[in-house]
């Protein structure tokens, strides 16, 4: 068994912990860390923590090799494989070991898209957030809007270019034919991506 007596001295403004650990022959108990990070200190219990946390930073590096904030994966892969059905933001800043506002960013792009969801508490102010009931698939809705704007806005482009600059007029053209061929195949997609999740038993339906 193992017994732990932290301490917390404030040092110019950031936390050191000073942790004593009595260790016992026959201890069998994973050993609690204290982690200190430049914005916040926390606290990973077990070994199941250490492996969410894991989790999340792999889900954050795939994120990133695709070319997206890291933190926003991060976030999304925490929340995916969490015991909680919803977690405070403060909560999961600790969690991850992240600063509450880079958090606080990666919350707010992901309920833009759609990825995750707001959970209200009654009688509690804090934010707290869960993953969207279908993340993959929800990720197509947003798509749509996203191309219908820009069709919108190529056709606007178009209407400001002069007659005889044609090649100009070519590309916002091509533009907006993307769009619209973008937005067909995801609409194909919502449709077959429904259809496969009834197939495999997975609809909410």
């Amino acid at each position: 068994m193992i017994h732990q007596r932290p301490s917390i001295v404030n040092t110019s403004n950031r936390l050191r912990i000073d942790t004593y650990v009595e260790q016992r022959r026959d201890s069998s108990t994973p050993m609690t860390q204290y982690v200190e990070t430049e914005n916040t200190t926390e606290v990973v219990n077990t070994e199941a923590d250490r492996q969410r946390r894991a989790f999340a930073e792999e889900f954050g590096l795939l994120w990133e090799s695709r070319g997206f904030p890291p933190m926003d994966g991060r976030v999304v892969g925490y929340l995916l494989i969490m015991d909680e059905p919803y977690i405070s933001s403060g909560k999961l800043a600790a969690d991850l070991g992240a600063s509450p506002s880079s958090v606080s960013l990666a919350t707010r792009r992901m309920l833009d898209v759609g990825y995750i969801r707001r959970h209200i508490v009654s009688g509690d102010r804090s934010h707290y957030f869960r993953l969207a009931s279908d993340p993959w698939g929800g990720t197509l809705d947003q798509s749509l809007a996203y191309f219908g704007r820009m069709q919108a806005l190529m056709d606007r482009g178009t209407a400001l270019v002069e007659p005889q600059n044609g090649e100009t007029r070519q590309q916002l053209r091509l533009g907006h034919a993307h769009m619209v061929w973008l937005a067909e195949t995801h609409r194909r997609w919502t449709e077959e991506w429904e259809t496969y999740k009834k197939e495999q038993g997975l609809s909410n339906d």
